[in-house]
């Protein structure tokens, strides 16, 4: 039996961890836009990567610090915002980041550094920059880390999808781009 600074391992194992669900994509979408009319809240725009039941953990990372960051914007339309969110097999949303507006008069435009989707804790984290710019990685921003937990409502055991989605809208019409390259997207 071995033994490691007087302690029998007998019943101790070390395994490797399970990857049985784990995937890679690297989405390139350059100007992906959807035009809305009317109230259209929960109205999913773009679907960037979808995960198997059983995934535990999502990472989003970008990969170059002089290319722009994946990034959703309004470009028109009030009342609105829109989120980057992962979608449950019900239609339920787990909000990533931070939302983006809109306005009458600016556009708002999120860009998003990297995230880490834990559906295990039920918690993600994310740096992102909200604001009317887009920018790289390495931009001299003040990157700011948001958390949100999961909804009480969100199936974290079934298939998932990561989305670009519409929180809320008003009665008016409008745009939302997406964009997203130069991304690494893993899960387990």
């Amino acid at each position: 039996m071995p033994t490691l600074d007087k302690f029998t391992l007998d019943n101790f194992e070390l395994s490797a961890p399970d990857l049985a669900n784990y995937q890679f994509t690297s989405p390139t979408i350059n100007g992906g836009s959807s035009v809305f009319s009317g109230n259209t809240a929960g109205t999913v725009f773009y679907t960037f990567a979808t995960f198997p039941v059983g995934t535990k953990l999502i990472s989003l990372v970008t990969t170059s610090t002089n290319e722009y960051v994946p990034r959703i914007r309004i470009g028109s339309g009030s009342g609105i915002d829109a989120i980057l969110a992962l979608r449950d097999s019900n239609g339920v949303l787990w909000q990533v980041g931070n939302r983006v507006y809109g306005s009458a008069t600016n556009e708002g435009i999120t860009n998003f550094l990297h995230a880490q989707i834990d559906l295990v804790s039920g918690q993600n984290v994310c740096s992102c920059v909200t604001s009317n710019g887009m920018y790289y990685a390495n931009s001299s921003v003040a990157w700011t880390v948001v958390q949100n937990s999961k909804p009480t409502a969100f199936n974290v055991n079934g298939p998932l999808s990561l989305v670009v989605a519409l929180r809320a809208a008003a009665t008016s019409s409008g745009q939302v781009d997406y964009f997203m390259q130069n991304t690494r997207l893993i899960s387990v």
